[in-house]
């Protein structure tokens, strides 16, 4: 290139050999630029055979990089601003100097208010590169949303630049439609569309409520720590689910925990079955369980005397087995089962107190108490029960036969598992429906 030409380059602005080349090659590609007007395309071929016109090319260059794709008018606008061409207004060179820093996000929050004054794309570029620092002016969504590349839309709705009633879904096609309902509303998508969508997060969730049985992924997934923890009782995946679920849900997981220290809960978890199995698995309670207080307290206090018939224990279990059976226990919130189990195990804890009693007026005592609770247990119906009630008459009928006492009465045996009901009922419980977070993009 001859002297003279650069002279004429350098009177625009663009000074050296390099520059000059990337100014040819910003104007080659413009002008070759599909739709672009015949009078702006001759300013540019002139300028191309080395006689450019300080007047006219500026204007004809903005015209070609109108035409060009996003990512050509960026890859040119980097190469002249590296060689020292600064062909643009006060408000673009600031723009150009920021799309061109190595750390755009810096430079944007020191100015802060020249990022929020710009234009749509500009204002969609400083909240992409602040991670939401600066966030997305609300006037600007209806212009960039249908435009906007998705990968930027999600990130949008990560840092909370976008909320379920901006409704992007509205603006885009089925497909990204309907990804984005999905995130942002994951509650409206159905199972076919999560299917659609190959959203396994979503159908492992609904496998999970659903009580089917989930295929275990490796490594384990929520879903998987969910089943073992919730549905299965297994305290020993708690710290592993704990680091897998989201923070609001990591938090309740923790005062369940806490909770278990002393039995002491919010009424939302001891109303919750699906919690019961792993609260009740948490919880060894020493002392006598109030169980007036609730279902759940009835059914552990319950199982606690159970447990305490088979170590032996029969005084605390039978102070236990009373605690569901008081006359003021059906409005204590003591379900009308658990007290008939109560009744059941009260007898026969009766019985085998009897056994260990030296005074034959204390063993009536105590014969005459078995009944009670046998008749009590009886009068709320059920074959067992009254079955139990004839097999306790007809014994202490016949004089000196001994008690076989190999098993606990039969009508028991239902409480002692009714923990594990939470099993089913986890899958509808509200602390473990809740993590329901949308897909994201991969």
């Amino acid at each position: 290139m001859s002297g003279f030409v650069q002279r004429k380059w350098r009177w625009l602005g663009v000074g050296g050999s390099e520059a000059v080349e990337a100014v040819l090659s910003m104007l080659t590609e413009a002008a070759s630029a599909a739709g672009m007007p015949e009078a702006e395309r001759a300013v540019l071929a002139q300028a191309l055979e080395g006689d450019p016109d300080r007047e006219s090319l500026l204007p004809a260059v903005r015209v070609g990089l109108s035409l060009l794709p996003p990512e050509s008018v960026l890859g040119h606008l980097r190469n002249i601003w590296a060689n020292g061409v600064r062909w643009l207004n006060e408000a673009g060179l600031e723009r150009c100097r920021l799309l061109c820093s190595s750390a755009p996000s810096l430079d944007l929050v020191s100015k802060r208010s020249h990022a929020v004054s710009g234009g749509p794309a500009f204002s969609l570029f400083a909240t992409a590169a602040t991670r939401g620092a600066i966030p997305m002016p609300n006037r600007h969504l209806d212009e960039l949303l249908p435009w906007a590349p998705l990968s930027v839309i999600d990130d949008l709705i990560e840092h909370g630049g976008l909320m379920p009633e901006d409704a992007p879904w509205t603006r885009r096609n089925a497909e990204e439609g309907l990804y984005l309902e999905a995130r942002l509303a994951p509650a409206r998508v159905s199972g076919e569309q999560a299917e659609r969508l190959e959203w396994p997060a979503y159908l492992r969730r609904r496998s999970f409520l659903q009580g089917e049985t989930l295929v275990r992924q490796e490594p384990d997934d929520v879903w998987d720590l969910l089943y073992d923890v919730v549905m299965d009782g297994d305290v020993t995946a708690v710290s592993a689910l704990d680091a897998a679920l989201p923070r609001s849900q990591q938090i309740e997981l923790r005062d369940l925990k806490s909770g278990a220290l002393s039995g002491q809960w919010p009424l939302s978890m001891t109303e919750d079955i699906g919690l019961w199995l792993l609260m009740a698995a948490l919880w060894r309670p020493r002392n006598l369980v109030d169980a007036g207080r609730s279902p759940f307290y009835a059914l552990v206090a319950l199982n606690r005397a159970y447990d305490l018939v088979k170590t032996g224990d029969l005084e605390a279990a039978a102070e236990q087995a009373r605690s569901l059976t008081r006359d003021s226990a059906g409005s204590r919130k003591v379900p009308a089962d658990l007290v008939q189990e109560a009744l059941a195990l009260a007898a026969y804890v009766a019985v085998a107190q009897s056994e260990r009693h030296e005074s034959p007026s204390g063993r009536d005592r105590l014969l005459d108490s078995a009944e009670e609770y046998a008749g009590r247990a009886a009068a709320q119906g059920g074959a067992v029960a009254e079955r139990n009630l004839r097999l306790f008459r007809a014994w202490r009928g016949r004089k000196g036969t001994t008690v076989v006492r190999s098993t606990i009465p039969s009508s028991t045996s239902a409480s002692i598992t009714g923990l594990t009901g939470g099993r089913n009922a986890a899958g509808t419980s509200s602390g473990s429906a809740k993590v329901t977070p949308g897909p994201s993009q991969t």
